[in-house]
């Protein structure tokens, strides 16, 4: 799906959109036979064993682990933070207050938490490794086989339920020399891939030296290092090249705003973060996760219009593009 949004009118306020929002999805809610019950109950604490598995930890914390991997199986009640920010201390307290569980409190706020969660383990009082970085370097490895797998498979035409690639181009052609912010998702050959796109979006500009994509999510700085070192090693040379000379001059930012791994949908972003966005000629975010904060992670009827929805509170120019996972959907104009 990809959904470009030229909006009428620019939100100067970030605020909730004005129609009445619907339930969230949510594992118990949406049922023992939906993607959410199967991600929460089964897919989260794999995620939490393959951290155990990938890394060499003392036997207590492997334990301190696979206990939290129980208590989502489980199902049990959600615990407090040990040093939640005031974005969670917030998200937390109704829902602690209720007694809500993994499998009932709401799906976008429970995946979240599960990263804070394995932060305050890992890390320690100082801080620590981050603890997929050998899942991430596995992932980068075989990068280039997925990708000649993509290049063989096709395109899926058919399966493509919105396609604004036509308005996309004519965004990114009116944007100029302007910011363009691209919103990711996830390391391996999605970053490499977007590492293409930047470098086009750089090259492509005019005039070139106003062009500033920027990186904002939870792919940090540290994670570009060893991809542009892959790309060396692939004989992309002169693309990490032209990489490294647009961070060192600025034209290309990297921003992790923590915003980005906490529970609250876009509409509730930080007014900082807000004004940001506000500056750039179009945002372009891309996978499921980012799709679904876009939307609240709410169950929308499918029939909403997705451009008519962003416009109520997002303040400039978007292109969203995602495979459909979750059950979080909107239609095109």
């Amino acid at each position: 799906m990809l959904f470009c949004v030229m909006p009428a009118a620019v939100s100067l306020v970030c605020k909730t959109p004005y129609r009445p929002l619907p339930r969230p999805l949510a594992a118990d809610g949406d049922g023992e036979a939906s993607f959410t019950y199967d991600s929460v109950q089964r897919r989260l604490p794999l995620i939490v064993e393959s951290v155990i598995d990938k890394n060499s930890y003392s036997e207590a914390l492997q334990a301190d682990l696979r206990s939290l991997a129980g208590e989502i199986a489980a199902g049990e009640p959600l615990k407090p933070l040990a040093a939640p920010s005031a974005e969670w201390e917030d998200a937390l307290a109704p829902l602690l207050a209720a007694g809500d569980t993994w499998l009932s409190a709401p799906w976008f706020v429970v995946e979240n938490y599960l990263y804070k969660r394995m932060l305050e383990l890992t890390d320690g009082p100082t801080g620590g490794a981050d603890p997929f970085a050998a899942q991430k370097a596995e992932s980068l490895d075989g990068a280039a086989a997925a990708f000649a797998d993509m290049l063989s498979a096709g395109l899926t035409e058919g399966e493509m339920l919105a396609d604004d690639t036509g308005e996309l181009c004519a965004a990114l052609e009116a944007a100029g020399g302007e910011e363009v912010v691209v919103v990711l998702d996830n390391c391996g050959l999605e970053l490499v891939s977007d590492l293409l796109l930047v470098d086009g979006l750089l090259r492509c500009a005019s005039p070139p030296r106003r062009a500033r994509p920027v990186f904002v999510s939870d792919v940090v700085e540290a994670d570009l290092a060893p991809t542009l070192a892959w790309l060396e090693e692939q004989g992309g040379g002169p693309l990490a090249g032209r990489l490294r000379d647009a961070l060192a001059d600025g034209r290309l930012l990297v921003e992790s705003p923590e915003f980005y791994t906490g529970p609250l949908p876009f509409w509730e972003m930080p007014d900082e973060l807000h004004a940001r966005l506000a500056e750039a000629a179009l945002v372009l975010t891309k996978g499921d996760a980012n799709f679904r904060r876009l939307l609240g992670d709410l169950h929308w009827p499918h029939d909403t219009d997705f451009a008519d929805l962003m416009r109520e509170y997002w303040p400039t120019s978007l292109a969203a593009l995602r495979t459909c996972k979750s059950g979080v959907l909107a239609t095109p104009s």
